[in-house]
């Protein structure tokens, strides 16, 4: 089922958000210097989660994952420290190492999956993530998979879909899933 899977996904991003593997991975985006100041301004929660994104985003960065589907037959999951190795995934993959890396520096995240028009089941998720970090009153779309998505971009329709649950732009249907 769906639930199941999103659960396996939520599940992953906690147990990513503890390896010391991830945290070092994000820390090291978020202290990166840039001459005598840091790149990312502290406390800058809008400039940290867009500098999160753009790691795994960015071809440049050493962080950077490349989008290749799963096996034709499984939809495969794997953890946020096997995913630093391997630099590439899904949907699911890049929303696993994402929320890992965000929740592991204080960002709570939520899933979000969506059903497309044309497509017969729940085809695509990703993250938000709400700041400020503690008591979040906004929720930041980070569809990392889309390539020439930035930080805020969802499907065309989406936001509405999720407020009103009615069918807007390509977007069928909208699911949010906390992830604690």
């Amino acid at each position: 089922s769906i639930d199941a899977r999103v659960e396996e996904i939520r599940k992953l991003i906690v147990k990513g958000s503890l390896h010391p593997r991830v945290r070092e991975a994000a820390l090291g985006v978020l202290t990166k210097k840039c001459g005598d100041h840091w790149c990312q301004i502290e406390k800058g929660y809008d400039a940290e989660v867009d500098a999160l994104f753009w790691s795994l985003r960015d071809p440049k960065s050493p962080l950077a994952m490349r989008y290749v589907r799963d096996h034709v037959t499984v939809d495969q999951f794997h953890g946020a420290d096997k995913l630093l190795i391997l630099k590439t995934g899904d949907c699911d993959d890049g929303s696993v190492l994402l929320g890992a890396m965000l929740r592991s520096v204080g960002y709570p995240v939520k899933l979000r999956i969506m059903q497309a028009k044309g497509a017969d089941s729940w085809s695509h998720i990703y993250l938000l993530c709400g700041t400020p970090p503690t008591n979040p009153t906004r929720w930041k779309a980070l569809d990392w998979s889309v390539e020439s998505a930035v930080p805020g971009w969802q499907a065309p329709g989406a936001e509405e879909c999720a407020k009103t649950g009615k069918p807007a732009g390509m977007t069928m249907k909208i699911k949010d899933y906390n992830v604690t």
